[in-house]
């Protein structure tokens, strides 16, 4: 009978446990794994989804509150946990004594966030000069650079937390802007550095707090880091017990003890001891001394064996796998580069750099040009600017494409805060941005303007609509007539870290699949939608048109990709990226495929302008992958300036191997248009050649010639 209810019981437990992870940024993960899975299983694959390769420095807890609890990695999941979803925290648990040291700039990005919530959470506190200084290093990393007549800066403080509220005034304010504007040219990686590089020297860096008593019943706290246990008072540090000053650490029921190495002037050793609310206070504070001194202290970790017969004691407590000297040992440097520092640095030379090549066709010397402004930048890549995505793998992408092509019912699940995702509405009068909330009612309301067409723009990796490319279309649009043209702006998602900004894709496409869908209910012709999307909005129209579809039954009129991005939507799916299903019609523009766009035909008609890579005037990938929503914003104005003819390849182009059909690429398609399109344009607005776009002409040397000069 025993036996029967305990084969029940085990029938009625799942499989697989449901564990709810909050990461360092404030969003939640929800990963389902074996119920036999150890802490250390999970917090392996919480860091491969962060593309985290140091791992030793963190941990997972289980708990709020000072003393934190961690969760045992080497203790099974389901003996710690009972109730399901099991939360956690994802935390830096060994807070690294030299940041500079650390191998990996995502290990970097991770500490920043770390240092952040412990500033914002009070678990560490400074003066206010410093406050303001690490705020305007918040700032600097994630809005670039900031220009002297910008106003807003109390704005960006609080929508960054980049410091805590109770000590945010007019008085802090001034003083971050003054020191924001002094961090100008840093790219995101220098500046994170340098926050790291000034919150180590904060006295309580990295320490965690336990509440004691002393020998006459003082309040006091033990602050347990890399260096050692400190003393603290009220926030001031009173004493201090360096590792290689302490001989031992023990603990009896409520009492902790540390006995201390004698120094020169004492004849033996002394021993100090202090009180804790409860025994299970004093173990926690015991085991986090002994981690700390075996990961930062030690070669190896310390190994117990148990012997038959004998109870396992003290150091089966222990969680720590790899010590500091072993990691540093087998981490092997990623390779590759600071992604966000490279495109930081490159959109904002954009502008210099097509001036540059202009200059050049004019006879200048580009040296002369450029001179010493760049130099500096380029001998800091060292490697051809190309590249500076080739990092971006199928290891790395592994997780994107799982998440793109989980169910809608798990992607509800996973799905992260999207209260910052805005709609821009722009006319000749007012350019209006409109939370999410009162989307549906904000695009309703142009219900008045008829039967015309709707265009929605979405941007791509690190743009916003305050930049060139929605402000290009957009007036394009409102020149031709066009008064409903709005924009998604989902930059407070997609703004840096590319593999993150990556999984979002399909989490902006079904919200705003699903604001469409509900317009039609209120009148709105499915076949007067057009999305506009550059490079990772490309995907994101591609995920609106699939929902809208699943959801009304009808297709989307038309969507145009402007260079669709490429790493991690390259050799998928074509369900986890746009592909022609996703409207009545939908056409490409490919711009740099192969680098930052992707170089597999996506709709209906593709069109290669130049090849659809190498750029003309363009330098850099940056700007060739830019380069398509340029183009197109000219083809609004000039509809039918850019024909293009079917051809199987750009090599056959160039030998002049075409048919004879034409179609003419950008706001002029022809919804009936199929196949994959050729034309050469001009590197100058308004980039067209007309008729003589469809006959190749031989200027790549004019690029070549800024590359030598430039790299050698």
């Amino acid at each position: 009978m025993r036996e029967s209810l305990r084969r029940l019981a085990s029938e009625d437990i799942p499989p697989r446990g449901r564990v709810r992870v909050e990461l360092l940024t404030g969003e939640h993960i929800t990963i389902d794994l074996d119920r036999k899975a150890l802490g250390g299983d999970l917090l392996d694959l919480v860091c491969e989804s962060l593309d985290v390769i140091e791992k030793d420095y963190f941990g997972l807890l289980h708990a709020q509150g000072e003393p934190r609890v961690w969760v045992h990695l080497g203790r099974r999941l389901s003996k710690t946990f009972k109730n399901e979803p099991w939360d956690v925290r994802f935390a830096v648990k060994f807070y690294p004594l030299e940041p500079s040291s650390l191998k990996d700039d995502m290990t970097r990005y991770q500490l920043t966030l770390a240092l952040r919530r412990d500033l914002m959470e009070g678990r560490l506190t400074c003066s206010t000069i410093t406050y303001a200084l690490l705020a305007s290093y918040v700032l600097q990393a994630e809005e670039g650079d900031r220009s002297a007549g910008e106003g807003g800066g109390g704005r960006l403080v609080t929508s960054h937390r980049a410091v805590p509220l109770h000590v945010l005034d007019e008085d802090m304010e001034m003083r971050v802007d003054e020191l924001y504007r002094k961090h100008k040219g840093q790219t995101p990686a220098e500046a994170e550095l340098n926050y790291l590089e000034n919150a180590k020297k904060l006295a309580l860096y990295g320490a965690e707090m336990h509440s004691v008593k002393d020998c006459d019943d003082v309040e006091l706290s033990l602050a347990v880091c890399g260096r050692g246990i400190a003393v603290v008072r009220d926030g001031t540090i009173m004493n201090r017990f360096p590792w290689p000053k302490i001989l031992k650490l023990s603990y009896n029921k409520r009492v902790f003890m540390i006995r201390l190495r004698a120094a020169e002037s004492e004849q033996c050793e002394c021993e100090v001891s202090f009180r804790l609310a409860c025994s299970k206070d004093s173990e926690r504070l015991w085991t986090s001394a002994v981690e700390h001194h075996v990961f930062f202290r030690r070669e190896s970790p310390v190994k117990v064996e148990r012997v038959s017969g004998f109870p396992v004691l003290g150091s089966r407590r222990l969680s720590c796998r790899r010590t500091l000297r072993q990691m540093r040992d087998t981490t092997v440097a990623r390779p590759g580069f600071d992604m966000r520092g490279i495109l930081s640095l490159f959109m904002s030379q954009l502008a210099m750099f097509m001036t540059a090549a202009q200059s050049l066709q004019n006879g200048t010397n580009i040296v002369d040009f450029l001179g010493r402004a760049i130099q500096k930048e380029v001998q800091a890549v060292k490697q051809p600017i190309d590249e500076s995505i080739a990092f971006v793998g199928s290891s790395q992408c592994k997780n994107v494409k799982k998440l793109l092509g989980v169910s809608y019912e798990q992607l509800q699940e996973t799905e992260p805060d999207l209260n910052g995702l805005t709609i821009v509405y722009r006319s000749k009068l007012i350019t209006a941005i409109i939370n999410m909330t009162y989307v549906v009612e904000a695009l309703q309301s142009r219900s008045s303007e008829g039967a015309q067409e709707l265009v929605l723009f979405a941007h791509g990796f690190t743009d916003d609509p305050s930049k060139d490319s929605f402000g290009n279309i957009s007036e394009a649009y409102l020149g031709n007539g066009h008064s409903r043209v709005v924009a998604l702006d989902g930059s407070s998602l997609i703004r840096w870290l590319y593999l993150r900004a990556s999984t979002y894709v399909r989490f902006i496409g079904e919200r705003i699949g699903h604001v469409l869908a509900a317009m039609v209910q209120h009148g709105q012709d499915p076949k007067k939608i057009h999305l506009v999307g550059h490079s990772l909005g490309a995907h994101i129209a591609g995920f609106i048109g699939k929902t809208f579809y699943n959801l009304t039954g009808t297709r989307i009129g038309r969507i145009t990709g402007l260079d669709p991005a490429g790493p991690c939507f390259t050799h998928v799916d074509p369900d986890l990226r746009l592909k022609d299903s996703d409207a009545i019609f939908v056409d490409a523009i490919h711009s740099d495929s192969g680098v930052y766009g992707i170089k597999e035909a996506v709709g209906h008609a593709d069109y290669y302008p130049n090849g659809g890579s190498q750029q003309p005037s363009c330098v850099f990938q940056t700007c060739s992958h830019s380069f398509a929503w340029r183009i197109y914003g000219a083809s609004v104005t000039r509809p039918r300036a850019f024909p293009a003819v079917k051809c199987n390849s750009w090599e056959e182009f160039k030998k002049g191997r075409c048919g004879k059909e034409i179609s003419y690429m950008g706001f002029a398609a022809e919804p009936t248009a199929r196949g994959k399109f050729y034309l050469q344009t001009s590197g100058d607005y308004p980039f067209t050649l007309g008729e003589e776009g469809l006959k190749y002409k031989n200027n790549e040397g004019i690029v070549k010639n800024i590359q030598d000069t430039l790299f050698g």
